[in-house]
């Protein structure tokens, strides 16, 4: 009698876990779609040093340099007042009040020539750190010449500089 009790203990554990079993297959098999769709994976992969290679320093652009008489004179020393504008672009960011510079360089036609170089105030630039307008104002004595040459450079705040870009002026 000890061996059937044995046996039917045995048979009620496995007849709970069929049970037990069964039940968990059919809430499984609820949960599955009427229709098996193709599944869609996009997979792209990367050079294998893309992760981590920093990104290279890029040197700021300039574009589209206008430069426009403002009319009236300029405190001593004097000259006439100009206004300079510009468009960059700096992938690398870096243009930034004080720590940006534009440097402005004067080929006279008489041959004499002379350079400014300035850090850039909020009021000089138009747009955020990597894209906008450079404005600068200008005072231009151009003594016995009747042009000048204005070569304009961005400098950003690394330190790399633009190609540069030219204007003529006459009075």
């Amino acid at each position: 009698m000890d061996h059937s009790k044995k046996m039917q203990q045995s048979l009620s554990r496995r007849e709970a876990l069929r049970a037990l079993a069964a039940t968990g297959g059919a809430a499984a098999l609820s949960t599955l779609p009427d229709k098996w769709r193709k599944p869609v994976v996009r997979v792209g992969t990367l050079p294998a040093f893309a992760q981590g290679s920093p990104v290279p320093d890029v040197p700021p652009t300039i574009s589209n340099v206008t430069v426009v008489a403002l009319g009236g004179l300029c405190p001593p020393p004097g000259g006439r007042r100009y206004q300079a504008t510009y468009n960059y672009t700096a992938p690398s960011g870096g243009i930034t009040a004080g720590q940006a510079r534009n440097r402005v360089t004067f080929q006279f036609s008489s041959g004499r020539t002379s350079s400014q170089e300035e850090a850039l105030d909020p009021a000089n630039i138009q747009g955020d750190q990597f894209k906008g307008a450079i404005t600068i104002p200008l005072c231009i004595d151009f003594g016995n010449s009747n042009s000048v040459i204005l070569t304009f450079t961005l400098i950003d705040a690394k330190g790399q500089q633009s190609a540069s870009e030219t204007a003529t002026v006459t009075p």
